[in-house]
């Protein structure tokens, strides 16, 4: 029921940023991504528990946010990874403001060193730590 939660608030707060939202395979498949900006959700992965009836449940996952890239000189493919990059540091702000998020621990940003698609999109890549309450 927490990955559900979790999903569900990071779908509404990546939206409330202006991008549309994707959670798919552990593994970014690039050819199903219609529109961009995107905010792409890698699979949860169930880290640690506390407590047996009521308590905490840790996550860890990616964010990738992802943006059109063609055609940009190195001088705006810089100013768009510095956009995402404030993106990122406002969507997991606003995440850890929900009822049901207890932290957001932000471990690592940095722009994706991954050919993302064929059409030029570059991508933010955010890996965290969530901690939500049952």
């Amino acid at each position: 029921m927490n990955r559900a939660l979790l999903q569900s608030a990071m779908e509404v707060v990546s939206n409330s940023h202006g991008y549309s939202f994707m959670m798919d395979s552990p593994k970014l498949n690039p050819t199903s991504i219609n529109t961009y900006p995107v905010a792409f959700m890698t699979q949860p992965k169930f880290n640690k528990i506390e407590g047996r009836r009521s308590g905490q449940i840790t996550y860890d996952f990616s964010l990738h946010l992802m943006q059109q890239g063609a055609k940009l000189s190195p001088h705006e493919r810089n100013e768009l990874y510095a956009e995402m990059e404030c993106d990122v540091i406002d969507i997991f702000t606003d995440a850890s403001l929900l009822a049901d998020i207890v932290q957001v621990k932000i471990l690592s940003v940095a722009p994706s060193s991954e050919v993302v698609d064929s059409h030029g999109a570059i991508a933010m890549v955010a890996n965290v730590e969530v901690t939500t309450c049952f």
